[in-house]
């Protein structure tokens, strides 16, 4: 113990005396736990069960902060009642948390002296009890189909994680990595370990005799630097084709996913796009909106902005030689799935350059939809059906230049499903080969006849096999009975708007109607329609009608009055300047079309895909606006609001630090070659560090007995770096790079970074 009280016979005793004689062992306490066994925030106890469909009870335990200790032992625990934030659909993370506060308690009336000269006393209540609690509660995190736990504070400790559903508690995991660690396990664990250095010392003592006899046993072996060439070719090829890295003792990272990173390791700092690059200084993101919400420009449909379009009609199949009722066929309950657009990544990148690894793209193995064109929340539908070649995704429009990149996909809409929903009703359909690219605004239907109820629905989709497709629907209007236009002639028209939907040239398309009303629609005969059929579905089954059948109708496309029209869009902005920006945004671009983006710099518009060094500068503000690019039949569209666009403005820091997942060898090694490629790299800015980390929880760090850089043969502006590293025999490591710029316009990135293990 520091510090005790001394008291001698006869002396008066103080309440600070009394006070003392619990405060002075309670420091003591605190800094031998603090000292000698952990200063940072711990727990014991705390066992977390489920005890009802959305409760937990957490039973009793201490928190260690800082050396205090705080504690909770309620009888039969304490319950967290989670009901009220149970997910509405998917899951969110629940993290039971301790923290702790000092409180003085245990009240009690105690005689108090008011007067020393009459000696008078009265009762007052007082704190009897000072206590450290342990109080108890979760913290939650967002629901998502794949959550994440919360953020959790400094001065709390995570105690168990808790998996909420819907329907309640999916799972309970106890946090054990903040438990307090137990001495005696410390002490079975060291025993293990000395034990283990008493088996192998006798090896270790003839290592070095064994050494010499396997330098005698490698000459006339092919050398060192040759073998590594060969490996390192020979990890390449296997990125390639796609062999996992443990196939052998050799692999490659190009950095374009996180798949072969650690980036939970706490050192971890980095920006994984295409090629490791340093993390941001400074980021923001906003969605493209229109600077004027009124721009008489362009008309806004679905949160896609087109330009302004006058109607023309370019289908017509009217009259009326029969009727075809809705009620002729089952009812059926069809899945129907609306997709999204087509969409464009564009990147304008001042002091960073293109990675010369974007190529793998393209090979196959990586997925562009899951790795270009993402966007936070999105669900995707990444089968095609075929529709689209193997390798390619779809990717059909693809631009690498030093400082600008872009790509779209080929379809005016692909596989990101934007709603599902059951329609219940009978199903006709028309379908037509679509003669030339445009947006399809609005289609008349003739109704002969109306029920009293049932809504209609009609949906364009796309076709499968000739026949109608509903899991690929890309428009869909609802009309109900009043506003349809029943003429027994079927001489008047009900009209129904669709906006502006782009169809694609040689694509066949389905006009869907769906009622559960008895409604009639006129027909007509002679297969008018003489590249499309009439389809209908019943007890399930798609069926193909009367081949002579079609279903009387009018198509109207769009007419734009301006083949290039400039929008100005909501300005850019970064605290410290702006060095890049990314744009993802929902679009359509024609064959023919461009959609081209303009940043204001010093009183001249600039193109992010012509210019050069636009934002040298590092502008902290930039007006922006979009080009439309077309005919008078086809112009681009651009999606607006957060649903449809997101824009990136970003400036790089400069220290970066990479650290690998754990490469596992198929058998204990003791030397590893890395070999790291840098692009955009100047010696006199740019700084790396390669070190390996090996052993329990890899904290043992090692660094290169030897470095050589060269120029790349390919680019005077890379330099290759290739390290050795002497190890004791071990199965498993983790690479770790650190980069350093003393200006982060001189921004470098790892491309690739490829190892060989030798045993």
């Amino acid at each position: 113990m520091q510090r005790k009280v001394n008291i001698t016979p006869n002396q008066k005793v103080t309440t600070e005396d009394f006070n003392n004689f619990g405060a002075f062992p309670r420091a003591s306490f605190d800094t031998l736990h603090r000292d000698a066994i952990d200063h940072t925030v711990k727990y014991a106890g705390f066992a977390t069960v489920q005890s009802a469909p959305a409760e937990v009870t957490v039973g009793a335990g201490r928190m260690y902060k800082n050396g205090e200790v705080f504690y909770r032992d309620d009888e039969g625990g304490v319950s967290l009642d989670m009901l009220s934030d149970l997910p509405a659909v998917a899951k969110r993370i629940a993290i039971v948390v301790a923290y702790g506060n000092q409180v003085d308690t245990d009240l009690e009336t105690r005689s108090i002296l008011t007067d020393a000269a009459t000696r008078q006393i009265e009762g007052q209540e007082i704190a009897t009890e000072s206590r450290r609690v342990a109080y108890l509660d979760a913290v939650y995190g967002q629901e998502n189909a794949t959550p994440v736990a919360p953020a959790i504070s400094s001065d709390f400790v995570a105690v168990a994680e808790v998996v909420l559903t819907p329907a309640g508690i999916e799972s309970i995991r106890a946090l054990t990595g903040n438990q307090l660690p137990s001495v005696r396990k410390n002490k079975e664990a060291i025993t293990v370990i000395n034990n283990r250095l008493t088996a192998i010392g006798p090896e270790l003592d003839t290592a070095k005799s064994n050494i010499a006899g396997l330098g005698v046993a490698m000459r006339g072996k092919a050398n060192v630097g040759f073998v590594t060439d060969l490996a390192i070719d020979v990890a390449n090829v296997k990125e390639e084709i796609g062999l996992p890295d443990d196939y052998t003792a050799w692999g490659t990272d190009h950095f374009l996913t996180t798949d072969e990173i650690d980036t939970d390791h706490p050192d971890f700092s980095a920006t994984i796009l295409e090629g490791g690059r340093f993390p941001y200084a400074a980021q923001a993101n906003l969605p493209i909106a229109l600077n004027n919400p009124l721009e008489p420009k362009v008309t806004v449909h679905d949160n896609m902005a087109v330009p302004n379009f006058a109607e023309q009609k370019l289908l017509s199949v009217t009259g009326r030689d029969g009727e075809y009722s809705l009620a002729d066929t089952t009812i059926e309950t069809v899945e129907v799935r609306e997709l999204t657009r087509t969409r464009t990544v564009v990147r304008y990148h001042e002091s960073q350059r293109v990675c010369t690894n974007s190529r793998f793209w393209r090979d196959g193995r990586y997925d562009p939809v899951e790795g270009i064109f993402i966007r936070e929340g999105e669900t995707f539908e990444v089968a095609n059906d075929g529709a689209v070649e193997a390798g390619n995704q779809g990717l059909s429009h693809w631009v690498r230049v030093r400082r600008y990149t872009e790509e779209q996909f080929e379809e005016p809409f692909f596989d990101r499903v934007v709603n599902t929903e059951n329609v219940s009703g009978s199903v006709v359909g028309q379908t037509i080969l679509q003669g030339s690219d445009g947006y399809l605004t609005s289609l008349n239907l003739f109704f002969t006849r109306k029920a009293v109820a049932g809504e209609v629905h009609v949906l364009i989709s796309e076709t499968k096999a000739g026949a109608l497709d509903l899991k690929r629907t890309i428009a869909r209007k609802t009309l109900a009975v009043a506003d349809i236009d029943a003429d027994p002639n079927g001489e008047r028209a009900t009209n129904i708007n669709f906006g502006a939907v782009p169809l694609q040239k040689g694509a066949r398309y389905a006009l869907v109607v769906m009622s559960a009303g008895a409604h009639f629609l006129a027909t007509v005969e002679g297969n008018k329609l003489a590249t499309g059929g009439i389809f209908y579905v019943q007890d399930g089954e798609i069926e193909q009608g009367d081949a002579n059948v079609d279903l009387a109708m009018e198509a109207f496309f769009a007419e734009f009055a301006a083949p290039i029209l400039q929008v100005e869009l909501s300005p850019l902005s970064l605290g410290g300047g702006i060095d890049m920006i990314d744009i993802n945004a929902d679009t359509t671009v024609f064959e023919g079309t461009r959609l081209e983006f303009q940043v204001l710099i010093a009183g001249e518009w600039k193109t992010l895909s012509q210019d050069d060094a636009i934002l040298a500068t590092r502008p902290e503000f930039a007006r922006f606006r979009a080009m439309f690019i077309g005919t008078k039949d086809i112009m681009p569209a651009l999606g607006v609001t957060a649903a449809r666009s997101n824009v990136e403005v970003s400036r790089p820091g400069s220290a970066r630090t990479i650290v690998s997942a754990e490469r596992t060898m198929p058998a204990a090694v003791t030397t590893v070659t890395v070999r790291v490629r840098y692009e955009n790299w100047d010696d006199a800015h740019n700084a790396s560090t390669v070190t390996l980390l090996h052993g329990a929880g890899f904290n043992t760090e090692v660094t290169a007995d030897a470095s050589i850089d060269t120029v790349a043969p390919d680019d005077a502006g890379a330099m290759i770096r290739e390290l050795s590293f002497t190890v004791p025999s071990i199965t498993s490591f983790k690479i770790k790079e650190v980069g350093a710029t003393d200006d982060s316009r001189f921004a470098d990135h790892v491309a690739r970074l490829a190892y060989v293990a030798f045993a």
